[in-house]
């Protein structure tokens, strides 16, 4: 499936971009597809939206 769309976007011009990435072996098979644009926690854990993170009374 991932094959798949990333072929079908790289053919069409669009930048692709794998979401989720967590492990090791998710990124070398991604970059073993072809696709280089990555994020996900095995790059940067969730930063807490400082809009959100207000507290209430």
């Amino acid at each position: 499936m991932v094959e798949a769309l990333f072929s079908a976007g790289s053919k069409s011009g669009v930048k692709v971009i794998a979401e989720g990435v967590e492990t090791i072996e998710e990124y070398k098979t991604l970059r073993d597809m072809g696709i280089e644009l990555m994020q996900g926690f095995l790059f940067a854990k969730p930063e807490p939206d400082p809009v959100q993170s207000v507290q209430l009374p």
